[in-house]
């Protein structure tokens, strides 16, 4: 009994150096991706591996590595796929928890607003590529229906940019008064719009027609002008602008 003992506890002990081999294994692969960004800056990393960074950890199923590979796989490879995530969605991958995938949405959100920011610094904005540079990583990606008003000066340089609406699925409803209040006090001379299809049409409803029409005849009663109305989804090359089409 005594030596049947013994082997059972040399045994148990094995079994503790192995799992704890692995886990060594597994923490020493982590902490590649890190080293590389230390060692070659984020431009020599692969996405897997920034995304790694900020998964952290991977289970004992899969090394970090492998769980990072799954989630890009996931939105086949496309990174505006995954900016689309929500916290309810990276909920199903076994291994994040609420702190990675806070950081990991945060991560996105920061890329959205940095490529924002770039875009608010030139000027003028003058033309619908440029404007739409701007409300697409605003609003592009979306689950419901939002509209964007984009105030500027009278050099068309940007002033101000605000969510004044957000709806469902298929529609959003617009005040145009509200419109015209928060364009006026942000002492605005030209404006535009935006809105998104999350469906991914770009073909403008007739309410769509009628809104832009609307809109118009109210902000040049108050002689601001308006300079266009795009339709957005999240197709990051794609666009439906009013005015390019000669309908504004």
């Amino acid at each position: 009994m005594e030596g049947s003992a013994s082997f059972l506890f040399l045994e148990e002990m094995e079994s503790q150096v192995v799992k704890s081999e692995s886990v060594m294994r597994r923490m020493a692969e982590d902490e590649k991706p890190r080293e590389r960004l230390i060692k070659m800056g984020c431009s020599g990393l692969t996405t897997v591996e920034l995304i790694a960074i900020l998964v952290s950890v991977g289970t004992a199923e899969a090394d970090v590595m492998q769980l990072s590979q799954q989630i890009l796989d996931d939105c086949g490879g496309d990174l505006n796929v995954l900016g689309q995530r929500d916290y309810e969605y990276f909920k199903k991958y076994k291994g994040l928890g609420p702190a990675k995938i806070t950081k990991l949405i945060a991560a996105l959100e920061l890329s959205r607003r940095r490529q924002i920011a770039q875009v608010s610094k030139r000027e003028p904005m003058s033309d619908s590529g440029t404007l739409f540079q701007l409300v697409q990583p605003m609003i592009g990606d979306g689950q419901r229906e939002q509209f964007v008003i984009v105030m500027m000066n009278h050099r068309n340089v940007l002033i101000d940019t605000r969510i004044v609406s957000t709806g469902g699925y298929a529609a959003v409803m617009v005040d145009v008064k509200q419109c015209l209040v928060t364009a006026l006090k942000s002492g605005a001379s030209a404006v535009a719009f935006a809105h998104n299809h999350p469906a991914g049409s770009l073909i403008p409803s007739m309410e769509d027609d009628r809104l832009t029409q609307r809109l118009k005849k109210a902000f040049e009663a108050v002689e601001i002008r308006v300079l266009d109305h795009l339709i957005v989804s999240p197709d990051v090359k794609s666009y439906y602008s009013y005015l390019d089409r000669g309908r504004l």
